[in-house]
């Protein structure tokens, strides 16, 4: 008790205190006293510019200990301590909260100017659009700007290709940018139900199907982007045998 009394009205000025306090809370299993001895010890070295890394440390065990408690609360601390923003960006993807997302990730472009970052900002704002239309002029120049720097991400590739298809913009180059993907991911379901989907828009139907019935093997039609692509390629087989 005299420790946790020095502690509220003193913080981490003396280390041995808060290591002390921090082995007896670790023996009794006491995550909240933890979060509260690294917290203070967090606002201490915070200050100094010569102690950033061990800053950065202790906040990467906060937010450990956080995430095992409860997800929220690590959103929360991380707004109020916002050092590590890559963290909080994939915790707000991981809890759906996209605007906040898109915020953040406006915010460190605007800072860091990485052409990679465009590339997440696309999706987001894809992904957040009531009308999809509205946004696809800027999506696909941000896709390109990201894809045209040089990186080499999969996930762009695939979500800036299949628009392309999707949207008959450029079928040719769609599927080009899908199989670049499926190059560093080939068995990822996604990327196959996109490039199935580009077949089917060159009537290429049969190797579509080929494609979308291995795809439909491993996962079912649980999906409904699959089962209506699945249902036009059939369709589309039928119509190019004649069959009624």
């Amino acid at each position: 008790k005299y420790l946790e009394y020095y502690l509220e009205a003193y913080g981490c000025k003396s280390d041995d205190i808060c290591n002390k306090l921090m082995l007896i809370y670790q023996e009794q299993g006491d995550k909240n006293g933890m979060i509260n001895v690294l917290n203070k010890m967090y606002e201490n070295y915070s200050k100094d510019p010569n102690m950033e890394k061990t800053a950065l440390m202790i906040q990467d065990m906060i937010i450990v200990l956080l995430e095992k408690e409860d997800i929220y609360k690590t959103i929360a601390y991380l707004e109020k301590y916002p050092i590590n923003n890559s963290k909080l960006l994939n915790l707000y993807e991981q809890t759906s909260q996209l605007d906040k997302a898109l915020i953040l990730i406006k915010k460190n472009y605007k800072k860091e100017k990485k052409p990679s970052l465009l590339g997440r900002i696309a999706m987001l704002e894809f992904e957040i659009a009531k009308n999809k239309k509205d946004v696809l002029e800027d999506v696909l120049n941000n896709f390109e700007l990201a894809l045209s720097s040089g990186i080499n991400n999969d996930s762009y590739q695939n979500f800036y290709g299949y628009l392309l298809i999707d949207y008959d913009i450029d079928i040719e180059k769609g599927i080009s940018l899908v199989k670049k993907a499926l190059e560093i991911n080939p068995n990822n379901i996604a990327y196959l139900d996109s490039l199935a989907w580009g077949y089917f828009k060159l009537d290429r139907c049969e190797e579509s199907k080929i494609i979308l019935d291995k795809v439909v093997k491993r996962v079912g039609k649980l999906d409904s982007d699959i089962i209506y692509h699945l249902d036009k390629i059939e369709n589309c087989i039928k119509k190019q045998k004649g069959i009624k």
